[in-house]
């Protein structure tokens, strides 16, 4: 059997009555009388002392001024159509060229490098700039090649630390046990 009671207290000096009464009368376990009405007859049964009331205090107060925000705001001007509008300079067969050029260069440079810490800071680089996604095939193969080869001990911690975050973003299942290379005799990093 569920048992809430609510207990209202409205008043408008309540902020009086808080600071002079005891807290303790109010949330105390009382007894309540439960009348179940069956059959058209109301039979009272003595509820447990393990249910407490509800209490909830409800002030009216006329000088509680409410700061509303302005709901009349212009509309944006940066609709679809605007932006859409919008154009660059940047557009033509000069700046495609070197765009073109440019990719070229950077894929070159990916496969080219044997510094493998130079490689991954690279990786890691484009993939902050947001432009990794042109170099996706080239990125994967060293990542694959960086994967087989993982058991490789010529790295300090943050080499091994950027390529196992790198493979584990690109979904590799490395373990953790690539860290223990960096132990040094004794146990001191």
């Amino acid at each position: 059997m569920h048992c809430i009671t609510l207990t209202h207290q409205i008043s408008p000096l309540l902020p009086n009555i808080c600071s002079t009464t005891n807290f303790g009368v109010f949330f105390r376990p009382k007894v309540y009388t439960n009348y179940n009405i069956i059959n058209n007859n109301a039979t009272k049964s003595r509820l447990s002392s393990a249910c407490y009331p509800i209490q909830c205090a409800v002030v009216n107060s006329s000088n509680a001024i409410i700061d509303r925000r302005s709901a009349n705001f212009e509309p944006s001007i940066w609709s679809f159509d605007y932006i859409q509008s919008l154009t660059s300079q940047y557009k033509g067969e000069p700046y495609t060229s070197r765009v073109k050029k440019l990719e070229r260069d950077v894929k070159k440079m990916l496969v080219e490098m044997e510094n493998s810490l130079a490689q991954l800071e690279l990786i890691d680089t484009l993939q902050r700039l947001g432009i990794s996604y042109r170099f996706e095939n080239e990125i994967n193969s060293i990542l694959n090649k960086k994967y087989v080869n993982i058991n490789n001990p010529n790295y300090n911690l943050y080499a091994i630390a950027l390529q196992f975050r790198l493979l584990r973003q690109h979904g590799y299942a490395v373990p953790q046990g690539i860290y223990t290379y960096c132990i040094h005799y004794g146990g001191v990093w």
